[in-house]
C-alpha cells in the first residue's frame, strides 16, 4: 500500500480537529504548555535528549503540569511530587495493566515483596564478597565487577544459576547477553517517533531512514534469547533433578496441569516474567552503585564519614551484614542520596490515561502519555536545598513540612507502575555500598605525569541512564579485609 505525504497531512489535520472538538466539547482548557504549531503541534519543542531537563525548564514558565501535543499525541509532564502522588497514586483514570501484565506483576510480587527479600540476604552477602574480590584483584575492570554483582544475585534468585566471575574482560554469557538486550531495550527515546507515526513500523528495511526496522529485528531476536535461554536451561536442570529452588522452578511447579505439564501459554508467561525481573533488577542497581563511586571520587569527605561510622559500629576491617543496617544511619543516608542525586530513571515509567480526566479545572484527554518527572521532583530546591550537591546529611535531619520526601516513593515510580523489585534493589544497593566503603579507599587515578585524573560525570541521555566509568584506584583499607577476601577466593577455587 502506497502512503503519500498528502495522506499523512490529511490524517494529521483530521486527528487535530477531532482532538480540538473533544476539548471544546468539555469546554475546559488543557494544562498550560508551549504553544503548538498547526498539524505538528509541539513536535519541534521536544529535545533530542535530556527530555527531563527540558520538562523542568517548562515548569518555570507553565507550572507543575505541562501539556504538549505532537502530531496529535498528547503528553503530560508532572513536575511536582504532590501532583504526581495525587494523579498517579490516588486516581483510577490511568491505564491499568492488561491481563498479561497483571499476571507478571503477581509473579513478581510473590518473590520480591518485602517479607520475602530477606531470604535473599545470604545470597547478596555472598555475591558482594565476589565483587570485593574482583575489585581487589582486577580494579581496572571495576565497572564489570559492579555490574556482575546484581546480575549474579538475580540470576540465582530467578534461575538458580551461579554466574561466572569476570575473566579477561569477559562476562558470564548470560550476563553479557542480558546486558546487551537491556542496553538496546531501554534506548526508547530514539524511537519515540513511532508513537506519533505508528505506520512507520511497517516500512521495508531498505527504505531510506528505516534502519530502525533492522535494529528492531535484532533486538527481538536477542530479547527472545534472554527470555528463553536461561529459562530452558532451568527446565533441563529440573528434569535431571539438579535445579535448586528459585523463582522459575517454583512457578513451573505451581502452574503444572493435571497431566504434570505446563501449558505453552503459562510457560511463556513464566519465561517473560523471569526475564523482566532480571532486566529490572540489574541495570538500575548497577548504575546506582556506579553513581556512588562517582560521588566518592568527587568528594572524599563522603567516604571518610561513611568509613568512620562503619569503623565505630563494626570495628575496622569488619564487613557489614544486613543485621548492621539499622546501626548505620549515615551509610543508609548515602544510599538515599545516591538515588536522589542522579536518578537512573529520570522520567520514571510512562503512564497513559485510560479515559478523559479533569484535574484542577484542566482537561486531560484519554490516551495521554503521562511522565512523572523524577529528576525534577528529586531536585526541587524547596524540598532539597542545593539540589545539585551530594549531601547525605539531608536525610538525617528531622522531617519538616517541606523536608525531603521518601526517595523510594519517587525513584521507583508511582501508582500501578511502581517498580515491584524496589525492595530487592534497596537491599542490594545498601550491602554493596556499605561493603565497598568498609573494604576500600576509592581515590582518583593519576595520569602519566602524576596529575590526578578528573572523574567522568558523563551519563547517557537515555531512558535508563548509564555512567561512563572514571579512572580510579581501589586500595584495601586493612590487611584484615585483604585476608577475608583472599580466604573467600581460596574457598571458591577449592569448591570449583
Amino acid at each position: 500500500m502506497h502512503i503519500s505525504l498528502s495522506d499523512i497531512f490529511i490524517a494529521s489535520v483530521v486527528l487535530s480537529c477531532l482532538a480540538y472538538l473533544r476539548r471544546r466539547k468539555h469546554g475546559l482548557p488543557y494544562p498550560p504548555g508551549p504553544k503548538p504549531l498547526p498539524i505538528i503541534g509541539n513536535a519541534l519543542d521536544l529535545p533530542e535528549s535530556h527530555l527531563w531537563l527540558k520538562a523542568g525548564e517548562w515548569s518555570k514558565t507553565y507550572g507543575d503540569l505541562v501539556f504538549l501535543k505532537a502530531f496529535g499525541q498528547p503528553m503530560l509532564f508532572i513536575n511536582s511530587y504532590d501532583i504526581a502522588f495525587d494523579l498517579l497514586e490516588r486516581r483510577s483514570g490511568f491505564l491499568p495493566y492488561g491481563e498479561r501484565m497483571r499476571k507478571y506483576r503477581a509473579m513478581f510480587h510473590k518473590f520480591f515483596q518485602p517479607i520475602v527479600v530477606p531470604e535473599y540476604h545470604s545470597i547478596m552477602e555472598n555475591e558482594v564478597l565476589k565483587m570485593l574480590r574482583g575489585l581487589r584483584e582486577d580494579p581496572e575492570q571495576y565497572d564489570k565487577h559492579v555490574r556482575r554483582f546484581p546480575g549474579a544475585v538475580v540470576m540465582k534468585n530467578v534461575y538458580g544459576y551461579e554466574v561466572k566471575n569476570v575473566v579477561k574482560n569477559e562476562n558470564d554469557p548470560y550476563v553479557a547477553m542480558g546486558e546487551a538486550c537491556i542496553s538496546g531495550a531501554f534506548d526508547v527515546e530514539d524511537y519515540l517517533f513511532l508513537d506519533f507515526f505508528p505506520w512507520m513500523r511497517f516500512l521495508p528495511e531498505w527504505f531510506p531512514g528505516a534502519s530502525f526496522i533492522g535494529e528492531g529485528k535484532k533486538m527481538r531476536k536477542l530479547s527472545r534469547a534472554v527470555q528463553f535461554d536461561a529459562h530452558n536451561m532451568t527446565k533441563e536442570r529440573m528434569k535431571k533433578g539438579e535445579a535448586p529452588i528459585c523463582m522459575t522452578t517454583v512457578l513451573l511447579e505451581d502452574h503444572k496441569e493435571k497431566d504434570g505439564n505446563v501449558s505453552a501459554e503459562e510457560d511463556l508467561h513464566i519465561a517473560s516474567a523471569s526475564a523482566i525481573a532480571y532486566a529490572a533488577a540489574v541495570d538500575t542497581t548497577a548504575s546506582t552503585i556506579m553513581t556512588f563511586i562517582l560521588a566518592v571520587l568527587e568528594d572524599q569527605e563522603i567516604q571518610r564519614k561513611g568509613q568512620e561510622e562503619l569503623d565505630r559500629v563494626l570495628g575496622k576491617g569488619c564487613l557489614p551484614t544486613f543485621a548492621d543496617r539499622e546501626s548505620l544511619p549515615y551509610v543508609q543516608a548515602i544510599c538515599y542520596e545516591v538515588i536522589r542525586w542522579e536518578p537512573i530513571l529520570p522520567l520514571g515509567l510512562v503512564h497513559a490515561t485510560s479515559a478523559d480526566d479533569v484535574y484542577n479545572g484542566q482537561f486531560i484527554p484519554a490516551g495521554t502519555m503521562v511522565f512523572g518527572n523524577t529528576w525534577h521532583i528529586l531536585h526541587d530546591p524547596v524540598r532539597f536545598p542545593e539540589p545539585d550537591a551530594f549531601k547525605p546529611e539531608r536525610w538525617l535531619e528531622p522531617e519538616s513540612e517541606h523536608g525531603p520526601i521518601p526517595v523510594h516513593k519517587v525513584a521507583f515510580g508511582f501508582g500501578r507502575r511502581i517498580c515491584p523489585g524496589r525492595h530487592w534493589a534497596d537491599n542490594a544497593v545498601f550491602i554493596a555500598i556499605a561493603s565497598i566503603l568498609a573494604s576500600f579507599n576509592i581515590e582518583r587515578a593519576k595520569d602519566a605525569n602524576g596529575m590526578l585524573i578528573q572523574p567522568t560525570h558523563n551519563y547517557s541521555a537515555k531512558t535508563v541512564r548509564h555512567l561512563d566509568p572514571s579512572k580510579c584506584v581501589f586500595t584495601p583499607r586493612t590487611s584484615k579485609v585483604v585476608d577475608t577476601v583472599r580466604m573467600y577466593s581460596m574457598q571458591q577455587r577449592y569448591e570449583s
